[in-house]
């Protein structure tokens, strides 16, 4: 692990022997086999995920697998059914994986006023919808109870 260094004062100076998680190296980001996770794109249409993150569990259904639509519910940020954008998985404002979830990266969501960014993924489950569905709101109802998280 490495130390946790500002934007300004990487953008200023770069020592030598400044150590930097290696994951925030491009390098590392552009091999990564990227198996640990999932691509909302390639999901179909009322699919949903459940993932658990360091602090909060989140139920996502799809809404539109190409923009990366889903119907979110979980956490302080989201009491009540959400329509909101995955924007994709990243470090925490740095390198994203665009419309991806992966176990160890956070994900980064917009809303029709705010971006989010949870805390590291733990866990990831898909559930394919058997009957798709023409409400999404309908199917969230069914998925999402509220369970206080």
């Amino acid at each position: 692990m490495g130390k946790a260094v500002a934007m300004t004062e990487v953008e200023e100076s770069i020592q030598a022997n400044t150590l930097v998680p290696e994951p925030a190296v491009l390098e590392t980001w552009t091999t990564r086999k990227w198996t640990d996770g999932v691509q909302i794109d390639e999901l179909k249409q009322s699919d949903t995920l459940v993932v658990e993150t360091a602090h909060h569990t989140y139920e996502m259904m799809v809404i539109d697998p190409s923009v990366a639509e889903v119907l979110i519910h979980g956490g302080e940020c989201f009491p009540k059914p959400t329509v909101a954008r995955v924007a994709g998985a990243s470090l925490g404002r740095s390198f994203l994986k665009l419309r991806g979830i992966y176990v160890g990266l956070k994900i980064e969501l917009r809303d029709s006023k705010r971006l989010i960014v949870t805390s590291p993924v733990r866990k990831i489950s898909i559930f394919a919808d058997e009957v798709r569905v023409s409400d999404p709101l309908a199917c969230c109802a069914r998925v999402c109870p509220s369970r206080g998280r």
